[in-house]
């Protein structure tokens, strides 16, 4: 009949294990409102592997932050669970397995920072995930459910610092970047950013359909609202060779090509006799090739 189990409840136990009774109600573990690492519910504990149950509404703030015997959490396929607090598993530095279950609506901040997770399989539930949830994690592979209908936000340096080579972004992606100042001068979307510090990237696609966001070999440009892919965005460091960007394309936006290694870039121009043939219709961002580690 337990409902809660409240911030700091086992902090600093030498609980090594724990199950969770089966039941109707649903169980919150902490609060997603606790800002103190040391109330975390589960803080200095000495658990190796977490199995929350049907009932686990939410994980909250902190759960278990810095623990470092952690190996392996699962959600179960009938999982309730629909949100993971702030630092959840911040600096668990053993965790190498999760499972995520199919109601998961919102990552937190910071939740998977510095763990030692290689790979996750994120479901169509979620609409939220938040600043560096996996941040410097060992992620080599990440797996977004394809389908859904729900927008999905992906908030800025989500995935700093780790290792996949390639990804594929729902459809129902709405919004991917945040509007960066760079030096003061200019304002630019800034859609890298969700990537930055993963050198190792070369191709980022997107599932077709979108309303917002298209990929073209691998390069990710944002939709207008007569649904044409006209402004480059993102173009993966690790991308090597030539590429030739549609006609369709007004913009590349700043710090498109951070970074790149490709050894030759194109514009498709229209053919003579088109209207727009020699028109001056493509703006190339203050900012679009650069080498510079000082770039945001």
């Amino acid at each position: 009949n337990v409902e809660t189990i409240a911030d700091g409840a086992f902090a600093g136990a030498t609980l090594q294990s724990i199950t969770f009774a089966e039941g109707t109600k649903p169980l919150t573990l902490g609060t997603l409102e606790n800002t103190s690492s040391s109330s975390g519910v589960f803080y200095g504990t000495k658990i190796t592997e977490l199995n929350l149950g049907d009932r686990i509404a939410v994980l909250g703030a902190y759960a278990f932050y810095g623990q470092t015997s952690l190996t392996k959490v699962t959600m179960s396929e009938n999982s309730q669970l629909t949100a993971i607090g702030q630092y959840a598993f911040y600096g668990t530095s053993k965790l190498t397995s999760v499972t995520l279950g199919p109601n998961l609506t919102t990552i937190h901040r910071m939740v998977f920072y510095n763990s030692k997770i290689t790979s996750v399989q994120i479901p169509k539930s979620v609409t939220l995930i938040q600043y560096r949830a996996f941040y410097a994690s060992t992620l080599a592979k990440v797996d977004f459910e394809l389908g859904g209908t729900e927008p999905l936000t992906i908030e800025d340096q989500v995935f700093y610092g780790t290792q996949f080579t390639e990804i594929t972004l729902p459809a129902r992606l709405e919004t991917a970047y945040k509007l960066t100042s760079w030096k003061k001068k200019y304002s630019f979307k800034n859609f890298a950013d969700i990537f930055k510090s993963n050198s190792k990237l070369k191709d980022v696609n997107v599932e077709p359909g979108g309303k917002y966001f298209a990929s073209i070999d691998g390069v990710v440009y944002e939709i207008n609202s007569d649904g044409v892919a006209d402004t480059l965005l993102f173009c993966p460091p690790a991308k090597t060779g030539e590429l030739s960007i549609p006609k369709e394309v007004r913009k590349v936006e700043n710090g498109a090509f951070y970074n790149t290694k490709l050894s030759t870039i194109r514009f498709e121009e229209y053919e003579e006799g088109d209207a727009n043939y020699g028109s001056p219709l493509l703006e190339l961002g203050n900012t679009t090739l650069i080498h510079d580690e000082q770039y945001p």
